[in-house]
């Protein structure tokens, strides 16, 4: 970029302008967006305070799909993920967009996992490495570059995990065990270390629905995925100061599957991409759709994905990790 310096005309302001980077505000979604047919390295940028179409915010280093994010106020994460097997952790800068860059490595190579955080730290439970599912959850300081440290164990070892945090508690619900599709929640305490005790249960046993991060200070939203035969439209959500099992909230606007992304400010929570096989879809969608966590009801339509995608992850600097 030149060196702009001194006082400026209007006419070299215009000029000028479109050499200048961009800049993101509002409760951004950062939306990576896994498989398009394919493995991808695209990010999609979405206001979640504003309903529309997503826009173009920037790539992950390589392209990879199953990938485990969170968020601070100030950076998204995306760790693991395949094409092939990584222990990698990228980050970017929210308000900048573009080009992530190395933070440092997962305790293993791990996919289809989640995360979860609060403003100083960020725990991902490590879903599948190698052949195997792990219990395995480590945890990063958001602040400061370098590789996860050890925080503990889930419950049961599965994968495809849904996550989500308020400031204190962090919430890791469902998956794909060795017995199959479980409806089993753990949490932990996201300041302390230490093994993962049990929630409750969720209406249905699922796994791969809507990945992490749709949660405000009190509610963790869970939203679609796998069921033991074909998909589901169903909606769930836990109270996350008491333990407890899930309730109904509502129902997506199709079944939907194979990780979609969940992302959130502390209001609306969105269910982006995914793959569906029901009104008239036949594959991998584009369709983002929301709800406001702190009611209940059906999810409406929000815009849609630059592409259709699935295998997604997403991360926000305004869910209810950071209230």
């Amino acid at each position: 970029m030149p060196n702009y310096q001194g006082v400026w005309s209007l006419s070299e302001q215009y000029q000028n302008a479109g050499n200048w980077p961009a800049i993101y505000g509002g409760d951004i979604g950062a939306l990576q967006l896994g498989s398009s047919n394919g493995a991808v390295s695209s990010i999609d940028y979405i206001n979640i305070a504003t309903s529309g179409n997503a826009t173009s915010y920037g790539n992950l280093s390589a392209a990879l799909t199953q990938r485990s994010s969170l968020g601070s106020a100030t950076q998204g994460f995306f760790a693991g993920g395949q094409s092939p097997d990584t222990a990698g952790i990228e980050f970017l800068t929210f308000r900048s967009g573009g080009t992530t860059s190395s933070f440092g490595s997962l305790s293993s190579a791990s996919r289809i996992g989640t995360g979860a955080s609060n403003s100083t730290r960020g725990l991902f439970a490590l879903g599948f490495s190698g052949a195997s599912r792990i219990t395995t959850i480590d945890y990063v300081t958001m602040a400061s570059a370098g590789d996860a440290q050890d925080f503990g164990d889930l419950t049961v070892a599965r994968y495809g995990v849904m996550g989500g945090s308020s400031t204190t508690r962090a919430l890791f619900a469902g998956g794909n065990s060795s017995g199959g599709k479980t409806n089993v929640t753990d949490y932990v305490t996201i300041a302390s270390t230490g093994n993962a005790l049990d929630f409750g249960d969720l209406t249905v046993s699922v796994d791969l629905g809507a990945t992490n991060g749709v949660c405000s200070s009190t509610r963790f939203v869970r939203m679609g995925g796998r069921l033991s035969s074909g998909q589901t439209n169903t909606i769930d959500y836990f109270t996350i100061a008491s333990t407890g099992n899930a309730t109904d909230f509502g129902d997506l606007l199709f079944t939907l599957g194979e990780a979609p992304s969940g992302v959130s400010n502390s209001v609306t929570g969105l269910c982006s991409g995914g793959q569906s096989f029901t009104d008239g879809n036949s594959g991998q969608v584009n369709t983002i759709q929301s709800v406001t966590i702190a009611s209940t009801g059906n999810a409406s339509d929000f815009g849609d994905l630059t592409v259709i995608a699935s295998s997604s992850s997403a991360a926000s600097n305004a869910h209810g990790g950071l209230s």
